[in-house]
């Protein structure tokens, strides 16, 4: 019991020591900045904070894009915009090895605060980090590693902090901000553009921007601070800590190959307008292809669908690929063989078939940016759906 004792009043004084620590005159917070990997991931970079304090033997990586695999049901909460992300301290050492190993480049922008400031973000950390206050509901726009680096900064400096603007560029939604990430990652792309709503194509203000690691650290570098009564740059110095050797990720050529989606789309197309042409001039009904093409589409708009009405993400809700990809064909296969309900049948792909053409036009006259391997799907179902009502009722059926 002694030892027990011993043991635990030790544990409780290294603990009240860690987060009432002072920080020393050679303290330094910095701004980390990590370059994209190959995993869907960390397609976009990272962000997080770095306290040092060579006096204090202090050099750890404050980071907000943690999360713990072990989760119960860790990938059900996943999809359904459920899962929580931590705050996780970890030595300067691991944490910059981890991206070396991945050939990320990484660099350090040292910021100008005061003593003070220094210990409030400091403090405002290690409170954090603390078990009942490191878990954060993770949203990808609003609410991400990069995000929490600019709340943390704004949150200590108040009134003495003056947000710049993104040198990158201005003026741009949230999906023409990410589009340079993953234009050369095909089929995550394609799933990407499938599951945003209609808020990602809303314009993102300056602030808003720093969901992307890149923003945050150009905001950051335009940004002002009052320092002992000057108004002086935020950032003092900027240093790259890591230059990968060879291709990094953005330099990366991505090889063509014949399973990419815009080429598999064009050729789905190109298959139903054949049969559909062969269909017309022999005077039959292929309803295969329509049982085939009105379930994909179909299942697909389910999938957007559960998004929308099943998760918590705010980036999917709203989501107008439901026009195109309409959840209701699922449905609509397995009635138009029925002859009660045929002539209803004939009309809601009529009509379905029309109105998901719209997704075709570009904005302002369809608000929703859409990938261009969409089309062939959009003009399939559309083919099929027109061709549907108007073709002969008294073809064969093969």
């Amino acid at each position: 019991m002694k030892k027990i004792a011993f043991i635990a009043i030790s544990l409780i004084l290294t603990y009240n020591n860690v987060f009432s620590q002072k920080l020393s005159q050679y303290s330094q917070i910095s701004i980390i900045t990590c370059g994209p990997g190959d995993q869907l991931y960390s397609t976009f970079g990272h962000s997080a904070i770095r306290v040092t304090d060579p006096a204090q033997t202090i050099d750890n990586v404050y980071n907000y894009g943690t999360f713990d695999f072990e989760t119960k049901g860790f990938y059900l909460k996943f999809m359904r915009g459920k899962l929580d992300y931590m705050l996780s301290v970890s030595p300067w050492r691991y944490f910059l090895v981890s991206y070396v190993n991945e050939n990320r480049w990484v660099k350090q922008q040292i910021l100008n605060l005061t003593p003070k400031q220094k210990q409030s973000v400091f403090d405002f950390l290690q409170n954090n980090a603390k078990p009942e206050n490191k878990f954060y509901r993770y949203d990808f726009f609003f609410d991400n590693c990069a995000t929490r680096v600019k709340d943390v900064i704004k949150a200590n400096l108040g009134a003495n902090l003056i947000l710049g603007t993104p040198l990158i560029d201005t003026s741009r939604t949230f999906k023409d901000i990410i589009n340079p990430y993953i234009e050369n990652k095909d089929w995550p792309e394609f799933g990407i553009y499938l599951a945003l709503g209609f808020p990602s194509d809303k314009i993102a203000t300056d602030e808003q921007s720093t969901f992307i690691p890149d923003y945050l650290s150009e905001v950051m570098k335009t940004s002002l601070v009052i320092y002992e009564g000057d108004t002086i740059p935020l950032v003092g110095r900027e240093m790259p800590l890591y230059i990968p050797n060879g291709l990094t990720q953005e330099e990366k050529i991505v090889e063509s190959s014949f399973f990419n989606s815009i080429f598999i789309t064009w050729t789905i197309f190109g298959i139903i307008l054949i049969l559909t042409f062969f269909e017309f001039y022999f005077k039959k009904n292929f309803y295969f292809i329509d049982n085939i093409i009105f379930f994909i589409l179909g299942f697909i708009g389910l999938g957007v669908l559960f998004l929308w009405l099943g998760t918590d993400h705010k980036s999917v809700v709203n989501n107008l690929n439901v026009i195109w990809a309409n959840p209701f064909y699922i449905i609509a296969i397995f009635l138009y063989h029925k002859d009660k309900f045929k002539p209803f049948t004939k009309i809601f792909f009529l009509f379905a078939g029309i109105i998901s053409l719209w997704a075709i036009f570009p904005k302002p006259f369809f608000p929703q940016k859409i990938d261009i391997a969409f089309i062939p799907l959009i003009l399939s179902g559309a083919l099929r759906g027109i061709y549907f009502y108007f073709k002969n009722g008294n073809a064969k059926l093969s």
